[in-house]
């Protein structure tokens, strides 16, 4: 996990990331149903920004804790929106 913004990448497991989320909604880990592997699950993600970097001289101003965290809180924070926005989305893809 990234400790610190300054960092180039971001590596990290889907259940520490489901657990982050979680938490920022102040639900428990009970919630978490682990289901068996399909062929090609995910098991971790690596993300590196070295490129954004090194092209546009782009970095990163939280880690990615804190970034997982504000994004939480603003989707939760905005429902209203977001119910609106899929529902559009649905419709366009039905037609």
């Amino acid at each position: 996990m990234v400790e610190s913004s300054e960092q180039a990448s971001v590596e990290t497991r889907v259940l520490s990331v489901v657990k982050e989320v979680l938490a920022a909604l102040g639900k428990p880990d009970a919630l978490i149903e682990l289901v068996p592997d399909r062929p090609g699950h995910d098991r971790r993600y690596a993300v590196s920004f070295e490129r954004a970097r090194v092209e546009l001289g782009w970095q990163p101003s939280v880690a990615f804790e804190e970034g997982l965290a504000r994004t939480v809180s603003w989707y939760a924070d905005n429902r209203a929106w977001c119910r609106t926005v899929t529902a559009a989305a649905r419709g366009a893809a039905t037609g």
